[in-house]
This record gives C-alpha cells, structure tokens and sequence, in this order.
C-alpha cells in the first residue's frame, strides 16, 4: 500500500482531513503551514495531483520538495515565506523536511508513511515543536500543532496522545458573509429597502465567488444554485435565511483569500453598519475600532495620500457627525485596499517574573547514568542536534571561528564554548561528545571542526568554490551536486559508495563518472576535503 499499489480515494481521504480539520491560519480560511510526510516520490506526485483536484482554486499552496525537483531549496525557500511565492503552505516531503528543517510557523504534520525509527518518528514531530510568536496575530502566539498519524505510528511505538478537538472556528470569510446576512436581516427589518438592496448585492458577490470545481463546494452545489436562482435572495424568507446561514456559510471557507486586512475592514465596517441601523449603543466601540485602524495609515505613502482628506477627516471626527450607512460603505470602498499598508501596533514589553523560593535540598537528586548502545541513526540524530547548535551561535562566536579556521584555543575558551552550547541544548556537552565520536576523542577541536563543517553554509561554501572552478558544469552535473549537498547536509556524509546508487544514479546510470568524466577524481576529493565525522572508513558505535 502506497508503495506499489496507489488508492487514489485514500489520497482523497488524507488530503480533506488536513484542509477540513487542519489547525488554520490567522484569517482562519486556510490552513497554516502544513507538512505531509508521503512515502515516496510517486506517492508524493499523487497527494500533489489529489490536493490540486480536490482545491483547484488553492492552485500553487502546496507543493512536492524533494530531491526529484532541481528547484528543492527554491521551493524551501518559498515554504518558509522567505521566496517569491510564500503562498506555498503545504509541502509534501519525501525525506527533506523529515529533519533537519526550522519553520517556526508549521502547526499541521501529517503521516502519510509508517514510520519504524523511533528517533526519526520524534525528529518529525520535532518539525511542529518551534515556538512562533503572533502567528495567529498579535499576542497570539502558537501553542500547539496537529498531527494527523494516518499510519498508526503512535499505536506502534505504544505512545500516548490526546485525541484532537475537531472542532473549528468561523474563518474571516465566514464571519463577513455571516455579517452581511444580518446586515440583510436588520435592513429588512428596518423597512430600509435601499440598505437591504445594498446587502444583498454582497452576499450575492459572496456566494458568485464560490469555486463549484472544489469538492467541499461541489458537495452543496443544490443549495448554492438554490439560494442564487431569481429573486429568491430578495424574497429572503426564513428558509432561505437558514440555507444561507447553515449551508452556505460554512462554504465561505473555501473561498481563496486574496487580501486578509481588506476583509478584515470589510467586517469591521460591516459591524458598523448593522450597528447604526438597529443596534445604536453598540456603534460608538466600532467607530472607534475604525478611527484606530484607519489612524495606523502611514500618509507618507503616495497610494495613502490620495486619500488624505477622507483619512484626516476619520481621525479627527468630522467624518461621524451624522454618518450613515452610506458613507460607511463609501468609506470602505476607499480604503479597503490600503488597510495591508497598516503600521504594527507594538505590543507592551511583559518582562518574566521571578520568585525566590527556598528548595528542599532533600528533593536534589544527583544520578550518573551511563550512556547507551546507539545505532545509527540515533549517532545522526545527536549529530544533528549538535550542528543545529553550532550554527546557531557560529556567527558570533570567535572559539567557533578558530577552530573552524584550524588555530588552537585553550581550555577556557571550551568551557565558555561548552556554556553556550548546553543553554541552548542542556543534553549537549563535550564529556558526552567524547562517547559519540571516539575516533577524536582525545581532541575536542577535530571533532567540533568537523561538526562546523556540517554547517549547511559550510557545506554550501565547498560547492560554490568547485562550482566557481568550472563554470562550464551542465544543468544535470549542477543537479546533483545540490542532490549531493543536501544529502551531506542531512545525513552528516556520504559514502563513495552511494554516489552510484538512487537517487544519484537518477542523473546518469553510471553515476558521478557518467555525470564529471575526468572530474570525477575532484569531486571525491571536495567530499574529502569537507573532513566529515563519518566517512567510508568508519563505523558508528
């Protein structure tokens, strides 16, 4: 199953529970950054394929990385919202992003693979354990994530779990057709034809914007037709009131959302409205809502200025006297598009509070414990986390630098070294470094060299110099040497051996030799000039 036999309705399954279930993002209408851990690339290709029938109107959010795309670290890139399509949210990953990969903003893991490596499994938990701050806006910074274990991982590795809420919140297009509708009603209610006209004419916009080629819409499309057929909108009876609010606004969610902080005013102003018609003592809190928002304008940009009178007029309150539902409407039409030009709000510094609370000293507990047996890939996953923490402080760090340059530094520049490095990762220290790399266990600077030289900047600087040497490389010899790189970068090295095994022989049967010819020879020596802490000659512990 998903290896060599495929079922397209399982894929079908797997992708509508994420985008049905999902934790989502900020303006709730779609999901946050999400990844699918799929088994192959085929698998991969398949999930990629299903999301695109199912979603057409989410076109490019969701994406396959893997070593088969030459454009992988683009795509990456994209992923953490650092390249020029940030609106890629789901990566379908086959090995990349298990490890090794820091996207603070991920809130949905999803197993579409079994998963029989116990440190692996928790590494790709580990994807959805970054703190962000204000992911969910401002003060609401992420504290959970969801993983979806479509192969019963946890069942096999016998771990406990809470079981997910299912239940989700109204998305920010949900909430304004919600809004409009009310805003219908109360007009109605009114006797205010012309308001009640002006109502309908969204929630008519809303519903026209609904994509039918979408599975979750194509699932309803009797009750869309019915509520858009003639004059059944103006009629607005309390049946056609109950479909509008209980089946076709959970469909707003599908809606592609083209601008957040526009629909956003959107709402706030359509608050206003409702308000001003039949809810008076509750306008006053929404006009000032509107005059904060509207006052975060910077009217040093030109696309502001245009409507600096309006604006003006807003913030020092001759806008309000006597404003009716009108103006308020023509007041979002006007600065709807610039509400994403908005400043930030800061937010107040809380410091941390301290206490001082006397400890029992008979509740200290001092333990020696040796260390275990490790295979091999728990020798990669403490790799791993000893380059992640090497990386993060290199920059900055001149014992790093001279070690990495090969100059000799003294005991008390470890020990600083060695304090650094355990506040970032308490299991971190060189006694225990010692243990995993015997082969230099006698000097601490070879073996932090070699760890620096895992640093993906490290790495990525060797292949730019051979890269730079011979500019003549074709697009095939310039692949894989990325495929390369990034298969150092993961798994700490490589064997000579590999290189003439998949994926690298996906290039040329022959491998290396068939891709370089009489380069061949430099580029084993660049993998050996890298001074890597596993190579073909050694062995794990």
């Amino acid at each position: 199953v998903d290896k060599q036999i495929f079922n397209k309705d399982t894929a079908r399954h797997i992708i509508r529970n994420l985008m049905e279930f999902g934790i989502r993002d900020e303006s709730g209408s779609f999901v946050g950054h999400s990844i699918v851990f799929a088994r192959n690339h085929q698998h991969a290709k398949l999930l990629e394929r299903t999301f695109d029938e199912l979603y057409p109107q989410y076109s490019g959010r969701c994406r396959v990385i893997d070593n088969y795309d030459p454009r992988a670290e683009t795509l990456i890139d994209d992923f953490k919202g650092i390249g020029q399509h940030p609106e890629l949210t789901i990566a379908i990953s086959v090995d990349m992003l298990d490890t090794g990969i820091d996207v603070p903003e991920v809130v949905n893991l999803v197993f579409a693979k079994p998963v029989r490596s116990y440190v692996k499994f928790w590494q790709m938990i580990g994807r959805g354990t970054r703190l962000c701050e204000n992911l969910f806006g401002p003060g609401q910074h992420k504290d959970r994530f969801l993983i979806f274990d479509h192969w019963k991982n946890f069942e096999w590795f016998g771990e406990e779990h809470d079981e997910a809420d299912r239940a989700q919140g109204m998305s920010l297009l949900e909430q304004l057709f919600s809004r409009r509708v009310e805003f219908a009603a109360t007009a109605l209610q009114a006797g205010e034809a012309a308001l009640f006209d002006l109502a309908i004419s969204h929630v008519r916009a809303d519903i026209a914007e609904l994509d039918m080629r979408s599975v979750n819409i194509r699932e309803h499309w009797q009750s869309v037709a019915g509520v858009l057929q003639e004059n059944v909108l103006e009629t607005f009876s309390t049946t056609t009131r109950h479909v509008l609010n209980e089946e076709v606004r959970p469909l707003m969610r599908w809606r592609p959302m083209d601008d957040a902080a526009a629909h956003s005013f959107d709402l706030l102003v359509t608050r206003a409205q409702v308000a001003l018609i039949g809810q008076p003592s509750t306008f006053e809190s929404l006009r000032d809502t509107i005059r904060h928002e509207v006052s975060r304008l910077p009217v040093n940009l030109p696309q502001v200025r245009d409507h600096l009178d309006l604006i003006q007029s807003i913030r020092e309150g001759a806008f309000w006297e006597g404003v009716t539902v009108v103006e308020l409407e023509s007041m979002r039409e006007s600065l709807r598009g610039l509400m994403r030009l908005r400043t930030a709000t800061p937010q107040p510094f809380v410091p941390p509070k301290i206490i001082d609370v006397t400890e029992e000293l008979s509740g200290v507990e001092r333990r020696e414990i040796d260390a275990p047996v490790l295979d091999a890939e728990t020798y990669r996953a403490y790799r791993r986390r000893w380059v992640d923490a090497l990386e993060a402080i290199f920059a900055e760090n001149p014992t790093l630098k001279k070690i990495a340059a090969g100059e000799p530094v003294d005991d008390k520049d470890l020990s600083a070294l060695e304090a650094l490095v355990l506040a970032r990762d308490p299991g971190l220290d060189f006694e225990t470094l010692r243990e995993f790399f015997p082969a230099t266990a006698d000097d601490l600077g070879t073996a932090l060299r070699r760890l620096i030289n895992l640093r993906p900047e490290s790495v990525a600087e060797h292949f730019q110099g051979f890269m730079a040497e011979h500019p003549e490389l074709s697009s095939r010899q310039i692949q894989f040497l990325r495929m390369l790189k990034n298969h150092i970068v993961r798994n700490g090295g490589v064997q000579e051996a590999q290189l003439y095994e998949a994926p690298f022989t996906t290039l040329h049967r022959e491998g290396p030799e068939g891709l370089f010819g009489e380069h061949t020879d430099e580029l084993f020596e660049l993998i050996r000039t890298l001074d890597l802490p596993v190579s073909h000659q050694e062995t794990y512990p």
